[in-house]
């Protein structure tokens, strides 16, 4: 029997430094790949999150919400996902 119901997707960012300095100069575009980089601060991104729920069996790539507007790569992740 599937189980149905919600699980939680979620993305962490850890203000540090670098976050900051980007903020600072205006410059939230390369905020994405501070958060890729952060891992050893316990920083995850959307993608990772989503790679995790998929490698534990709790979602599909039809599983996503309908207010989700994914990021750049993350049908290709999940479609890899799915060929695993």
């Amino acid at each position: 029997m599937a189980r149905q119901g919600r699980v939680l997707a979620y993305e962490v960012m850890n203000v540090n430094n670098a976050i900051r300095n980007l903020i600072r100069e205006a410059q939230p575009q390369q905020i994405y790949s501070v958060i890729q980089t952060g891992r050893a601060e316990s920083m995850v991104t959307m993608n990772d999150s989503l790679k995790a729920l998929c490698a534990a069996g709790t979602h599909r790539r039809g599983d996503r919400s309908e207010s989700f507007a994914p990021v750049e790569g993350t049908v290709r992740l999940l479609e890899t996902q799915v060929r695993q």
